[in-house]
């Protein structure tokens, strides 16, 4: 998925930057209030070219999709209604970052009192595994959180966005940026109709304790993944845990497996382009490195069980000097450690090659018996072009808001980690490759494959091998069902 801000030079690259230099960078019902209006923001999300176009496969996109972008805007928006409406959102639970969609429809109702919101919450899994369901039934929410779209676009449970990609304009909008959330007739992401769209769009690396880095003499980010170890094997050798990860620990076996496989087989996996597979030598060996990590003793004891906001208060009491992690966290550490958090692209094998950063976007879909579709597309289009909106993207989850390239970019407090993340993302859409998380390919293959894997191989129940094996033979089985 993917892309991101426009802001970097070529200083902030990972192996030149430096600790200091990061500095720099249920059921609820509401109506909102708050006088805030912020300054806009840059939607300048655009992976690199290549990856994207080879995500795409042998299907054209659509025309408008692929054509230039341009900051002109459409004749005429379609206006929203004057008649009261409540929108209900199925969003993901936990507070902070995650109660971004909450927060923007709260701005919203602010600008528009006619529209009020009802919010349902549940977990990221339990989205994966019911959101389907929610969509299926005779009285759906009106927007859902869904990272997975073929199914439910094959399925004919959601809407295709095309329609409103016309009429709001978002021609205008990043290519590449939209090229996640389209699915083609047969059922392979990255190109065909348009059937969601991004609340933010992120980008993943490894945060740092900077008072711990500095313990360790760690007076630069690393520019290889083996300089990376070897500051995990100083920390440990110090006293200090190299890395604090949540369960599963995906993103650092993803952190590794980008590094070692192409680009544009991730992008043919998760996308589900016919015949792709990870069963090769690459992410064999990129499992070995992860299985080596494991077997350092660099991450917690507790990897197989740590929740996400256990592993958040672990990492800001000092717990860990490492942590893999995504733009949404960037605000909240911010909050709860200022300036002391720190954070840099995973770097690549080869000093100077590109590195690969997962990222996406939270993507929002209306279902196809929502009551309000044309107001919950309006409510995309704001979340993407409206001033507060952009700036509430930033602030809240650090992750860049997309829309047209053309708009300015949010404001940022010098030297916050939203800044730095900022910065990254610029720095990774133009020197680097972001791609999808593995997890993004089908609920199934998340939740009955890559989880309980991940598990076994840092717990030291299978070997690399069948790892690769396990997860590919899940994939296929996933694509089945």
């Amino acid at each position: 998925m993917l892309a991101l801000v426009a802001l970097m030079a070529a200083s902030c690259s990972p192996g030149d930057s430096t600790p200091s230099d990061a500095e720099a960078p249920t059921s609820e019902t509401a109506a909102a209030t708050g006088d805030t209006e912020a300054p806009t923001s840059d939607g300048d999300t655009e992976a690199p070219t290549s990856p994207t176009e080879a995500a795409a496969g042998d299907t054209d996109a659509p025309t408008s999709d692929t054509s230039a972008p341009t900051t002109e805007p459409p004749p005429s928006k379609p206006e929203l209604t004057s008649e009261p409406v409540q929108l209900k959102i199925l969003m993901e639970s936990g507070g902070g970052a995650f109660d971004l969609l909450e927060i923007l429809g709260e701005e919203f109702s602010r600008q528009h009192p006619n529209v009020t919101f009802e919010y349902q919450k549940d977990s990221f899994q339990n989205l994966l595994i019911n959101g389907p369901r929610a969509l299926a039934s005779d009285d759906p929410p009106d927007v859902v959180l869904m990272p997975q779209l073929v199914d439910p676009a094959k399925d004919g449970l959601i809407y295709s966005l095309d329609d409103y990609f016309e009429q709001f304009g978002w021609e205008v909008f990043s290519a590449s940026q939209l090229a996640q959330n389209r699915v083609n007739e047969q059922g392979v992401r990255g190109s065909g109709a348009l059937y969601g769209v991004g609340a933010g769009y992120s980008i993943t690396g490894v945060m740092y304790n900077k008072e711990l880095a500095a313990q360790i003499g760690m007076d630069t980010t690393p520019a290889t993944l083996d300089e990376f170890e070897a500051l995990m094997a100083k920390a440990k050798a110090n006293g200090i845990l190299p890395i604090i990860s949540n369960n599963p620990a995906t993103f650092a076996h993803q952190a590794i497996f980008n590094q070692y496989v192409d680009p544009k087989e991730i992008f043919d996996f998760v996308f589900l382009a016919p015949g792709a597979t990870i069963d090769t030598s690459e992410a064999i060996a990129a499992a070995e490195r992860l299985e080596q990590w494991a077997q350092e003793g660099y991450f917690n004891e507790d990897v197989n069980s740590l929740g996400y906001f256990d592993l958040m208060t672990g990492f800001v009491e000092g717990e860990g000097l490492f942590m893999f992690n995504g733009s949404w966290a960037a605000a909240e550490l911010d909050e709860r450690m200022p300036g002391n958090a720190g954070f840099f692209a995973v770097p690549p094998l080869v000093a100077g090659d590109p590195p690969v950063a997962m990222g996406a976007s939270g993507t929002i879909v209306i279902p196809a018996k929502s009551s309000n579709p044309d107001v919950a597309a309006y409510f995309f289009d704001w979340i993407h072009t409206n001033q507060a909106a952009r700036q509430f993207v930033a602030d809240v989850t650090g992750m860049a808001p997309g829309g047209p390239p053309g708009l300015p970019l949010p404001e940022t407090e010098s030297g916050t980690l939203v800044e730095r993340m900022q910065e990254q993302a610029a720095y990774l859409a133009a020197e680097g490759v972001i791609v999808d998380y593995l997890a993004n390919a089908t609920s199934g293959f998340f939740t009955n494959s890559l989880i309980p894997e991940v598990q076994r191989l840092v717990g030291g129940q299978t070997n690399p091998t069948d790892f690769i094996r396990a997860l590919q033979e899940g994939y296929e089985a996933s694509l089945t069902r």
